[in-house]
């Protein structure tokens, strides 16, 4: 993909420079030098500019007097129960455009092959006429090649390839244009166009401009026959004598180039004045279009979202979560879940507060605007301490160095039990790192938020007034909620969306809140929660390489988070789609979030004793713009 959008701009940065130079009325002046460096320019320009906008730029700096802020955000797993109804997922539309995009780069590849091919074959033939022929020194810098049968004379590198029978017969006239072809070096420029024309093989411009300047050549190559003391009249008739025969390829300047009228009526022009050099002024405007074309913040949105490396510059596509299995087999394993997970002292609060107030904002990261979740994965011995630390979740090595060095900073942690005996279990920490405008603006919401409010379970959260409250799937009220203690709380979800929270009719119109528990959450999964085939990088790479940014959206600058309840069926596949939270109010956002869930394949599902369930998992997509 990244090969066609360069294509795309070399091709276009071409198309401008040679329509300006068409423009400019020079093609037929006899200002052949100037005309010849212009076209060889335009070639150079349309192969090197290009790469210019795929130099990745810094983002946009930090607003002065911005606050930096450090978010963690969990995410939560719901399951659900083994009967539960099982939706039928609905139909999805072919995505046309989608389609497109993954034909386009294969026409493309297949089209700069077939030219490349040819382009080869071309320099075969041209190797094998040097040297099949019988070759003679006519200077330290020039060899001619004889050949006894007939063949079109022509020029490449250093020898001047001929017939017998010309060499015989018309050798001053021949060589005289040879020659000149050799000493301007002609050959050189005709190989980079046809480069060109490879790259740009379905941009007409790239071979009409090969066209025009191979002509220059030829006029360079005639003036310097006829001021060599040639009769015009006996050079005119020799060429079209030399009008028909064996073109051995366009990679070389054959004696009988076709447009010999053209040809003709140059010679007869009389010297263009040197005012009309000027001419060549006209390009100058093209040059900067170009230039403003490579720099444009679309073109390099377009590359960004194209880069195969990370999920796209312009777009961080945020999935799910787990902790990574640990198989290898020894005495002491390593679990992923046990039946008491090891806990922060003073609970989830605490944890969240020791992060907060320990994380610094690395240097390099603030002034490059660089944000985003880094997910820490570590081993809890059987002390508390902290043991292997990873990172499983990457967006920036300065933001991952630090998201590690807190975390191996953390003091011990209660240890995780199986069997009433501690064990060594892997921890999985999101810490999102975010840039705030102003110190009075809070980290963006999510799908889980928190903060550091002493006064009760409930208030940690930004309830709504009255809210409809589930426990482990049991409606409680607001007192009983406020009697469950901080720690034993696993994650608690704040439904506000209108087309949620119809199903729970008016008793849930000032929102829904469900709590789930440690017990509730270690007991519901046999500790295998529904996964995407592949880990975590293969829905990251899926995302990337599926998702656009929607263009209106894109337009008025719109960014966000949508966050997506997906149901993970028995067999894996994605039964129903809610948007929990979509903090950006944009539909756009929110139905190419769920475009892209539904394409994907079907899950590894959970399980429950054994047994495969239907089970809930949390994605959440972040819409961020350059």
């Amino acid at each position: 993909m990244l090969l066609l959008i360069y294509s795309l701009i070399s091709g276009v940065t071409m198309t401008l420079l040679w329509g300006a130079f068409r423009l400019s009325g020079l093609r037929r002046r006899t200002h052949h030098g100037l005309t010849r460096a212009l076209l060889v320019a335009t070639v150079a320009a349309s192969l090197l500019l290009p790469f210019t906008a795929f130099i990745e730029r810094p983002a946009s700096t930090t607003p002065t007097g911005a606050a930096i802020t450090v978010a963690i955000v969990p995410v939560a797993i719901e399951s659900v129960d083994a009967a539960t109804p099982t939706p039928t997922p609905t139909a999805t539309a072919v995505d046309y455009g989608a389609l497109l995009l993954k034909v386009l780069p294969k026409v493309y590849l297949a089209g700069l092959c077939g030219t490349a091919i040819w382009l080869l074959i071309g320099l075969a033939n041209v190797t094998v006429a040097i040297a099949g022929g019988q070759r003679r020194r006519l200077d330290d810098r020039t060899t001619i090649v004889v050949h006894n049968r007939d063949i079109t004379p022509f020029t490449w590198g250093r020898w001047i390839v001929i017939s017998a029978a010309d060499l015989k017969d018309n050798s001053r006239i021949v060589l005289n244009h040879e020659q000149a072809h050799l000493a301007a070096k002609h050959w050189t420029d005709l190989l980079l166009c046809r480069i060109a024309a490879c790259v740009n093989w379905y941009w007409p411009t790239a071979w009409l401009l090969t066209r025009d300047l191979a002509e220059v050549h030829e006029f360079e190559a005639d003036r310097r026959v006829v001021n060599s003391g040639t009769p015009a009249t006996e050079y005119q008739m020799l060429l079209i004598a030399k009008g028909s025969g064996d073109m051995m390829s366009r990679l070389v300047n054959p004696f009988n180039y076709y447009s010999l009228k053209t040809r003709i009526t140059m010679m007869q022009t009389k010297l263009s004045p040197a005012r009309s050099r000027m001419r060549g002024l006209a390009m100058i405007p093209a040059v900067a279009l170009a230039l403003w074309l490579v720099g444009s913040p679309e073109v390099a949105s377009a590359i960004n979202s194209a880069r195969p490396e990370k999920p796209a510059a312009n777009l961080i596509a945020v999935a799910n979560e787990q902790p990574d299995e640990d198989k290898t087999a020894t005495d002491d394993p390593i679990y992923t879940a046990v039946e008491v997970m090891p806990m922060f002292p003073g609970g989830e609060t605490e944890i969240y507060k020791f992060l907060s107030k320990n994380c610094s904002y690395p240097a390099k990261a603030s002034p490059n605007n660089i944000q985003g979740r880094v997910v820490v994965q570590f081993v809890v011995e059987k002390d508390g301490s902290i043991g292997e630390v990873k990172v499983v979740r990457s967006v920036d090595p300065d933001l991952d160095k630090e998201a590690m060095r807190v975390v191996k900073s953390m003091p011990k942690f209660i240890p995780g039990k199986m069997n009433g005996q501690n064990v060594r279990c892997w921890y999985a920490l999101p810490v999102m790192f975010q840039l705030n405008k102003s110190a009075a603006e809070q980290p963006e919401e999510s799908d889980v938020q928190t903060a550091e409010h002493e006064s009760g379970p409930a208030s940690l959260y930004n309830i709504p007034s009255s809210p409809l409250i589930f426990l482990d799937g049991v409606e409680i009220t607001q007192e009983q909620l406020n009697q469950v203690p901080a720690e034993n709380i696993h994650s608690i979800e704040i439904i506000k969306d209108s087309r949620t929270l119809k199903q729970y009719g008016e008793r849930g119109a000032n929102g829904v809140l469900k709590v789930e528990t440690k017990n509730k959450a270690a007991n519901s999964n046999d500790g295998c929660a529904a996964r995407f085939d592949g880990g975590d990088d293969a829905m990251y790479q899926f995302v990337a390489n599926n998702i656009r940014y929607p263009e209106e959206a894109a337009k008025a600058d719109i960014q966000g988070i949508v966050t997506l309840n997906v149901e993970i069926l028995k067999d894996g596949s994605i039964g129903k789609i809610d948007v929990a939270d979509n903090t950006s109010g944009n539909q756009d956002l929110a139905d190419e979030a769920i475009r892209v869930t539904r394409l994907m394949p079907k899950f590894i599902p959970a399980l429950y004793h054994g047994q495969p369930v239907n089970s809930y998992v949390k994605i959440p997509f972040s819409f961020k713009m350059n």
